[in-house]
């Protein structure tokens, strides 16, 4: 049997228990922690996009902080790159700073100028990934827009370093076998430790052979993933609503308060 681990969230020890137990195999004679890894770092990752795709934000993070440096020269048609392995394009190529390794994609960035003290209040950037891309024209003091296009972060650039901030989808945990055969690792979700352990089982009993039991254990885990899609509808529900104010002065470009 695996070591089971603490914390908050469900560990592996308790997701490979939960696998082997729905398997028939409570000791782990066949279904070791190296058999079933692959099986539930695959259930995990379907389990968190069914609940993305119903609004659960379990798994997304907050407060990415990276400063975007001035660009080389004012051109229109040069942009900056913020990607995985670092910065490139209209600056200085740099491996720093670079995306977060489990980013998905971005939600919201916000942006202000770097250095200042204290920090002025950040300003929403428009998203128009899906508005026909980065505008043509010269480089000012803001980003202002954002696109994400070919896995990286694009800008027009500014003529003055800026700091941004970034909420984003991310990457839900992967599990991994320790030198010890044991699986390690914690489910990035607190719900999902059944439906994750449905659905890992149903992918291994196809491999064995137990087609007819596999498919129950399918049906299991839509009937789980409704039942956490219902509790993110009811905590809609309860949510308070409030209006952005509209308008607001700006001056040098930048509102005087946050929008």
């Amino acid at each position: 049997m695996p070591n089971l681990q603490t914390g908050g969230y469900s560990s592996a020890g308790q997701v490979l228990s939960l696998v082997q137990d729905l398997c028939n195999d409570p000791q782990g004679q066949l279904y070791s922690a190296a058999f079933c890894v692959q099986a539930i770092n695959s259930a995990a990752r379907f389990v968190a996009r069914e609940l993305k795709l119903r609004g659960k934000t379990t798994l997304v993070e907050d407060e990415f902080l990276a400063t975007i440096p001035a660009v080389l020269a004012q051109d229109p048609t040069q942009q900056v790159y913020l990607t995985f392995n670092g910065i490139a394009g209209n600056v200085t190529a740099e491996q720093a700073p670079a995306l977060p390794a489990n980013l998905v994609e971005p939600l919201k960035i916000w942006e202000r100028p770097s250095g200042l003290v204290p920090p002025p209040d950040l300003v929403p950037m428009r998203d128009v990934t899906d508005q026909g891309g980065l505008p043509k024209r010269l480089q000012g003091t803001r980003l202002r827009e954002w696109e994400w296009r070919t896995d990286q972060l694009c800008f027009l650039g500014a003529t003055v370093a800026i700091d941004i901030i970034m909420r984003f989808n991310a990457a839900p945990n992967v599990f991994t076998v320790d030198q010890n055969g044991n699986l390690t690792g914690m489910l990035a979700d607190l719900d999902s430790l059944d439906a994750t352990g449905f659905k890992a089982s149903s992918y291994l009993l196809k491999k064995r052979g137990g087609i007819t039991l596999a498919q129950e254990y399918d049906k299991e885990t839509v009937a789980l993933v409704e039942q956490l899609a219902t509790s993110v509808t009811r905590t809609e529900q309860a949510s308070p609503f409030r209006m952005k104010p509209f308008g607001g002065r700006r001056k040098n470009g930048w509102p005087t308060r946050p929008i």
